[in-house]
């Protein structure tokens, strides 16, 4: 199967630069749900016999590189010899004909368009199913119908016009290859930028008009010629000559010549030609008598068919869909193409609520094989107001839309941070007798309901749009002492598949399940484990259990049994990389959890690093020595789109982001944090300087520097200052007050008295 992918060829100059127009929209993809997928083929299709169509899966969301996408199609339709796969594709064929021709019955790959030549055979109709899955198994079908038509010809001339056209009428036009012109592959020019904005729906038309307009006529002040406007009228359709490789099987006949020796008297009938020599050979026929017997040489031929393969490449005038929608880097990439820019600046609102601008080439993108791949460990910033109430951030954990939801000891409260807006409380004015006075541990359900532990009460709650009620509280005798044998101080809270209750009690070292009604079974009998602190469920549902003292990691076999995982009682073992991880030393393991495709992350204090277990055993480190995570007080993964990894600091009064990337070797990032809580407290103004930054950052050396007088300079200067006090009024107070009082003290101050005069 050709696959369509985007081939760069630089072969002419030609474009179209900034054309003042209005912005122009598509139609907005489907909404899904997270974490499920949709493939999506579009509308049928009529397309005419003898011409080559492409089949369009792009629509297939989620649109971030993690689908694979499985052809299916139905007998005779694709032919196995007229198509020529990557290595990277998987074929499956249907069994040969009576003539032992193969159809191709479905092909999974990764590329989400593909070529289809259609035969001459008008009134026949095929079924295409797309499957498309993630990388963790969800699956999705849609399915297109190809109706083949019979090419145009004179006879359904009437159908385009009413006027009848005679001979006369016509122009033949010799079409054979000396008169006709070739077509060339349009030209990328590796100098024009194209301003790409990402996942538009997170803003409102007008804001992404504004931003757009900010960026470019900062690019164009800057001096930068060879850059769209991205608000100009962009058509939904865009003819484009593209290089395709094509391959075809050519039967070859080799004839293979040899000289056969026939004797006399034998059969010649199978020789279409007279013998080339004759030879004469003598043989005794008894003692005496010796005979002489002719024999006849023939030229014979043998026959051999073999197939060539040829390859070559052509140019094909293909009409693509620009897409206004774009949610990832692919998809501007391909808008760039259309667009014949090799420069890319997108720009959008990303996963961590960040205002994100990226900078890369596409010769970078598809043409490097040596991309960055790391880790990145950066601290969370909060906006002002969350910043100051987020103090003590002890634990951590994230709903259905990847929003988190952190416990701060300052005030023993319980926010969902949202969009990095306002913090909402999840606890505040709960009904009597049923207040949390200690959260020590957190988790989201489904439906966003919260179970929260209660080290001060002993307690669990559920708590839901402002309604508690207690699961669980460890029974007392009558004196207010606790029942012999009942577990005390809960803290890591777990909900399984079954949305069954897990708790880690400190006070006995065991691990509980409870269902909603608060009935209560033993995973872990208390002792089994040396000072337990935190545990963790994987896909399958399994127990695993961290011990910080003991420096291990355990699976939980059953209630009375545990196997280790991680971690080593060789005191002599180092932490090391690409081994078991029972062959690896742990040093003070606190936390840990799973993602969704069972790797294990452990938060490892001693070494401030952020180990990771794959599924069949094997240990690594995720952060680098400069790149380094302490003193951690619980660690989460956020699996909602890319995995991210959270830990909590709670004395440093911090949460750290740890999230990877893979970036081409050019490819610049720069962000804007809480852009919605500026949106909402200033609009569009507020983000209009932190924009230029971040332009400036991404395209340094792309750009021309910026010529400043003294006086600008020194003007930028105090916007910078105006900006970092309006964000920090209280740190602004602060300074006033003590400048304040400095100056009071100075002008109160007793002047002491001079030295005595002494007599002359």
């Amino acid at each position: 199967m050709r696959s369509l992918f985007t081939s760069f060829h630089i072969l002419s100059m030609s474009l179209l630069f900034c054309q003042e127009v209005i912005y122009s929209e598509n139609v907005s993809l489907k909404k899904i749900p997270p974490g499920s997928v949709l493939a999506d083929l579009g509308d049928d299709i009529n397309a005419v016999s003898l011409t080559t169509i492409i089949l369009d899966g792009s629509r297939s969301q989620p649109q971030n590189g993690s689908l694979t996408y499985e052809w299916l199609f139905p007998p005779n339709m694709i032919a196995k010899n007229n198509y020529d796969f990557s290595d990277s594709d998987t074929p499956i064929y249907y069994d040969p004909d009576q003539n032992g021709n193969q159809s191709v019955k479905s092909l999974t790959t990764r590329d989400k368009f593909l070529e289809f030549d259609v035969p001459n055979l008008p009134g026949q109709a095929y079924e295409v199913v797309l499957r498309v899955q993630n990388h963790v198994g969800t699956t999705h079908r849609d399915t297109i119908i190809i109706t083949v038509e019979p090419p145009l010809d004179m006879n359904t001339s009437s159908s385009f016009s009413g006027m009848e056209i005679s001979s006369s009428d016509t122009l033949a036009i010799d079409e054979s290859t000396k008169l006709r012109e070739p077509l060339v592959a349009t030209l990328i020019q590796n100098n024009l930028i194209t301003i790409q904005p990402i996942n538009k729906k997170d803003l409102n038309p007008m804001q992404v008009n504004l931003i757009n307009k900010n960026i470019y006529f900062f690019l164009k002040e800057r001096g930068l010629k060879h850059v769209l406007d991205p608000n100009r009228v962009i058509p939904k359709k865009i003819s484009i000559n593209k290089p395709y490789n094509f391959t075809r099987i050519e039967n070859d006949t080799i004839a293979i010549a040899y000289l056969d020796t026939v004797s006399s008297g034998e059969d010649f009938s199978k020789f279409t030609s007279d013998p080339i020599d004759t030879v004469y050979k003598e043989f005794s026929l008894n003692d005496s008598t010796i005979a002489n017997k002719a024999y006849y040489v023939f030229r014979a031929y043998e026959y051999e068919i073999t197939n060539d393969t040829l390859t070559y490449t052509e140019i094909v005038d293909t009409t693509l869909n620009y897409n206004f929608d774009c949610e990832d880097y692919d998809c501007v990439s391909e808008n760039a193409y259309l667009e014949r820019a090799g420069r890319i600046l997108s720009w959008g609102i990303n996963q961590y609520d960040q205002l994100e601008f990226h900078y890369f080439t596409l010769n970078d993108l598809y043409s490097s094989t040596n991309t960055i791949n790391k880790w990145v460990a950066e601290s969370v910033i909060f906006n002002p107001i969350s910043d100051s109430l987020i103090r003590y951030p002890e634990y951590i954990s994230f709903d259905s839309t990847g929003s988190s939801v952190l416990v701060s000891g300052n005030k023993q409260d319980i926010f969902n941070m949202g969009k990095n807006l306002l913090p909402l409380s999840m606890i505040k004015n709960l009904s009597e007798g049923n207040s949390i006075e200690h959260p020590s541990g957190v988790c989201v359900g489904r439906l966003g309901e919260l179970y929260i532990t209660d080290q001060y009460k002993n307690s669990i709650f559920w708590v839901y749009e402002g309604v508690a009620r207690t699961v669980y509280s460890t029974p007392r005798y009558k004196n207010g002492d606790f029942i012999n044998g009942e577990p005390t101080i809960p803290t890591s809270i777990r909900l399984n598949s079954l949305d069954e209750i897990i708790v880690l009690f400190l006070g006995d070292g065991s691990v509980r399940k409870f269902d909603r009604k608060g009935v209560q079974s033993v995973l872990l009998q208390p002792g089994v484990i040396e000072n337990p602190c935190d545990i963790a469920l994987n896909n399958e549902d399994d127990l695993f259990v961290a011990s910080a003292i003991g420096k291990k990691i355990y699976k939980v076999v059953n209630d009375n049994e545990v196997v280790v995982i991680a971690g080593t009682d060789n005191i002599s073992a180092a932490a090391l990389d690409g081994v078991t991880a029972t062959e690896s030393a742990l040093g003070y393991p606190v936390s840990i959890d799973f993602d969704i495709t069972n790797r294990l992350y452990i938060a490892d204090n001693l070494f401030g690093s952020i180990r990771v277990v794959t599924a069949d055993g094997i240990i690594s480190t995720l952060t680098e020595k400069k790149n380094r995570v302490y003193n951690v007080g619980q660690l989460r993964v956020n699996n909602y789109k890319l995995t991210t990894l959270y830990a909590t600091h709670p004395l440093e009064h911090s949460v750290t982001r740890i999230r990877f990337q893979n970036l081409a070797p050019n490819s610049k990032l720069a962000f804007i944090d809480y852009p919605y809580y500026t949106l909402e407290k200033e609009g569009i103004y507020g983000l209009e300087y932190p924009i230029k930054e971040a332009v400036d950052i991404v395209l340094k050396g792309v750009i021309p520097k910026e010529k400043k007088s003294t006086f600008n300079k020194l003007s930028h200067h105090g916007n910078k200052i105006s900006i970092y006090i309006k964000k920090r009024p209280i740190i602004f107070g602060l300074i006033i007050v003590l400048l304040n009082q400095g100056i009071t003290d100075l002008l109160t101050e007793e002047v002491k008295d001079g030295p005595p005069d002494f007599p002359n």
